[in-house]
């Protein structure tokens, strides 16, 4: 049944939401440390030692089977850039044989070489930071052309899971609405969000300062009412807008720090999904809860099982919250109660099921 993913997921949704128990619904898992771009402000740390050994399509398969029977039912593979695994047709087509929801985080530029694979896909979610001159200046010479091309391949191809992410950073904050308006005109949805929150960041050189992101969240929600196809919700937007003064980019609070009264009751009302819902797992074998904690909070599964990692970093979590907590879907998913936001959670994943 092609609706049988889903279904599984769903479920797995709700019992969460009645029992309130955490799980491990979703994993952002980095198949591969290699990357064929260099991006500035990328959270993750590629390495290009070629003594390091991505993991093998064997253990890739025994790590799936074991994130299934810890009941996580959507894998999002990440890198460097998942593309350049030559296996990567065989670990899509092992995830969706276990009727489990995959997904893919790509730069875009080595798309056309697996259009059989990408059409297996639930979704594929492409970087795209702006216009062509301050695409190129983050993420490459000739990568705007290139990520182009592919769209139009994709759309040809009639596969139709396609998402744009756009990063605003102080290079392409006036250029996102040239994504928007590209979104509207090829046929594709665009998930807008900031530079990853990271706590021992070095270079603050790209973040936006708390007017500039005031204004630009301001904007994001008024083209989302002129009907760009923008996939952050209402209530997400409007959480930034409202909140945005209270956490500064790359601030990361814990249990015991003290936050504005207004930003501590959102927090006790909804708890940050990520190292309760959802974590990341790393190609080297560690897992930590979030982008925010990357180096800081890691358990590896190589060392201990995966239910006794994940069993620790429940154990030990202390995070608070950051700015991405106003924002990111997965956290709406498991404690909005706003009916609307779930419906919209709901169509856009239906939307861009491949039939």
């Amino acid at each position: 049944m092609i609706f049988t993913p889903y279904i599984n997921a769903a479920l797995k949704v709700l019992t969460t939401r009645i029992t309130k128990k955490p799980c491990l619904w979703y994993i952002n898992y980095f198949i591969t440390h290699k990357c064929n771009l260099k991006c500035p402000y990328c959270y993750v740390v590629t390495n290009q030692n070629k003594q390091i050994q991505d993991p093998s399509l064997d253990e890739i398969k025994k790590i799936i089977n074991d994130l299934y029977k810890l009941v996580t039912r959507f894998i999002c593979l990440l890198g460097g850039e998942p593309f350049i695994r030559k296996d990567l047709d065989q670990i899509i087509k092992y995830i969706k044989n276990k009727k489990m929801l995959v997904s893919i985080n790509s730069n875009g530029t080595l798309l056309e070489q697996h259009i059989p694979a990408l059409k297996q896909l639930n979704k594929i979610c492409i970087s795209l930071e702006g216009s062509k001159k301050d695409h190129d200046k983050d993420r490459g010479q000739g990568t705007y052309d290139k990520i182009l091309n592919n769209l139009h391949i994709l759309k040809k191809e009639k596969i139709k899971n396609i998402s744009v992410q756009t990063t605003v950073s102080t290079n392409t904050l006036d250029s996102f609405l040239h994504v928007i308006e590209l979104a509207k005109k090829i046929g594709f949805s665009v998930l807008i969000t900031e530079i990853a929150c990271q706590k021992n960041v070095k270079s603050k050189e790209a973040d936006l300062s708390e007017e500039q992101l005031k204004t630009l969240w301001k904007q994001v929600y008024n083209y989302k009412k002129l009907g760009y196809p923008i996939e952050n919700t209402y209530e997400a937007i409007s959480n930034v807008i409202k909140y945005s003064s209270y956490i500064k980019p790359h601030q990361v609070f814990n249990n015991n720090d003290i936050v504005h009264p207004d930003l501590e009751k959102l927090f006790k009302k909804n708890k940050c999904s990520f190292g309760r819902y959802n974590a990341f797992l790393n190609y080297d074998g560690n897992m930590y809860p979030c982008p925010s904690l990357i180096e800081e909070k890691k358990y590896n599964i190589k060392e201990k099982s995966l239910n006794d990692a994940y069993t620790q970093m429940l154990a030990e979590y202390s995070c608070k919250g950051c700015r991405g907590f106003l924002y990111y879907q997965t956290n709406l998913l498991f404690s909005s109660l706003n009916p609307n936001t779930l419906l919209k959670l709901a169509v856009l994943a239906l939307k861009n099921y491949n039939y």
